[in-house]
């Protein structure tokens, strides 16, 4: 919401769990002591709590908070996001 705020758009970064945990982003659920095995997954490295998150999921909610927050611009924003994504699953 705080991007719309300063740019008038927003955008779904996609989280890719593999990276985060090879790189170290999530140190804080890692025991430092052991080694990587390779054939661990990273939701195993991290103690299951890896997610991903549908696109579509994301512009629902934002549509939801800025009808609660009455953030008319960002509503309407949402809604055409919604569409669009729609609009690319069906093809």
């Amino acid at each position: 919401m705080v991007e719309y705020l300063y740019q008038l758009d927003y955008e779904v970064r996609p989280h890719c769990p593999e990276t985060d945990a090879s790189i170290g982003l999530d140190d804080w659920t890692l025991d430092t002591d052991t080694e990587m095995d390779s054939t661990e997954a990273p939701s195993e490295l991290t103690g299951g709590l890896v997610t991903t998150v549908d696109t579509i999921s994301v512009h629902i909610l934002m549509y939801s908070l800025t009808d609660r927050m009455f953030i008319e611009g960002l509503k309407v924003l949402s809604k055409e996001k919604v569409e669009q994504e729609l609009g690319k699953r069906l093809n």
